[in-house]
């Protein structure tokens, strides 16, 4: 009975070697002996366990690099500190490619602005004399490529003469624009316009509403020069129906211009200098 106990024993012992033998084959695990095992069964040799080809696991790898197994014979290296993370988007020039570029700060090309400008306008009729005065315009963006533009401007006439004349011009309306380029625009603007000419003479007189589509185009030369030129069609009868318009500015500050602007109508001609503010 006793016999029978211990060849049960050294049985076990055998089968549990043989598992753990084939384990270590498997996954590199190479089995201590076991104690109480036979004078026999001798632990399996540090290194052995794996067939030729057979993948085992790298002692060299940590718990956080890599892959957990590796080819006998090459010793995975942990990935490098600081390497790009899998799915980062790859960079060219210093820009994500599937990033967008970021616009260029103070642009002059900007449709926030507010400006004022000295105004004289002469008139085709001879009979009524040139008025200086002011001519003020705000514009603002709603959202891109949206905006609001609205001018208001004024001139009483300067003659020492006894006919004297008040000439005020109002606008409203809005646009949108297209960047062909960072600095080429093409920009059009519709609204309607309201002029009214007062005169002590009143056959001199008229008032006049109208609408008004004006398609122009916006260049930047250079990061401090700006050229603008374009065409105001209007509805008016006693007014211009068409006008040609021409513009410069020029950079005094950051968010600051200089600019001269020039109008040529059927029935006025109008020359603004002044200030602009952008935002």
């Amino acid at each position: 009975m006793v016999m029978i106990r211990e060849s049960f024993l050294k049985l076990t012992c055998v089968i549990a070697l043989l598992i753990a033998g084939e384990a270590g084959a498997q996954y590199g695990y190479v089995p201590q002996s076991i104690p109480g095992a036979g004078a026999g069964v001798a632990s399996a040799p540090a290194g052995m366990g794996a067939a030729p080809g057979t993948a085992m696991m790298d002692p060299n790898l940590g718990m956080g690099g890599g892959s957990a197994y590796a080819t006998p014979g090459y010793t995975a290296q942990p990935p490098a500190y600081g390497a790009p993370a899998y799915g980062a988007a790859p960079a060219y020039g210093g820009q994500q490619m599937f990033g967008s570029l970021a616009p260029a700060t103070n642009s002059m090309l900007t449709y926030g602005a507010l400006e004022a400008s000295y105004s004289r306008t002469t008139f085709k009729d001879d009979k009524i004399d040139p008025t200086n005065g002011i001519e003020l315009g705000l514009m603002a963006e709603l959202f891109k490529p949206l905006f609001l533009h609205a001018t208001f401007s004024w001139g009483a006439s300067s003659s020492t003469s006894k006919t004297k004349f008040d000439f005020s011009n109002v606008t409203i309306g809005g646009g949108a624009y297209i960047p062909l380029s960072e600095k080429f625009h093409f920009v059009c603007e519709l609204g309607g316009l309201y002029s009214n000419l007062s005169a002590s003479k009143s056959k001199l007189s008229f008032s006049d509403g109208a609408i008004y589509v004006s398609p122009s185009i916006r260049f930047a030369a250079t990061d401090e020069f700006e050229l603008r030129a374009g065409l105001t069609a209007t509805s008016a009868d006693n007014y211009d129906a068409r006008i040609l318009n021409l513009g410069a500015y020029y950079r005094l500050f950051s968010q600051m211009d200089v600019g001269l602007n020039a109008g040529f109508g059927d029935q006025t001609s109008t020359y603004d200098l002044g200030v602009r503010f952008r935002w």
